[in-house]
């Protein structure tokens, strides 16, 4: 599975890897929108992206937020992941629904959510 963001540089992406490396690919690429057809003009003007799947409100609960930059997505993903594993962030329910829905998509079973949420 190839997981994209549905947004401008992940249509390039898309474009890249069906369109002049292999176009059976097509049917291994999922978007972090999960259902959304490929619409380059969608995906400019309604992007999803990976930090989409975190509610604001959960977002506003790292100590470093993401600010747009490289260094700072590293940093908040890196925080987020740590706060989740080590139970010490209490999801929102619409993250926890967007997480679901996006493994669920990729047909990862075996995780439960609510664990995380205690």
């Amino acid at each position: 599975m190839v997981l994209l963001d549905y947004d401008k540089a992940g249509y390039i992406e898309y474009d890249v890897l069906v369109n002049k490396l292999d176009e059976t690919l097509e049917e291994k690429i999922v978007f972090i929108s999960c259902n959304e057809e490929v619409v380059k003009e969608k995906m400019v003007s309604n992007p999803k992206t990976i930090e989409s799947l975190i509610a604001k409100d959960d977002s506003k609960k790292l100590s470093n937020p993401y600010d747009g930059s490289s260094s700072s997505k590293k940093l908040a993903a890196k925080e987020f992941h740590d706060k989740v594993v080590n139970r010490k962030i209490q999801l929102d329910n619409e993250t926890v629904s967007n997480f679901k829905t996006l493994f669920e998509t990729l047909n990862i079973q075996g995780y439960n959510l609510a664990t995380v949420r205690n």
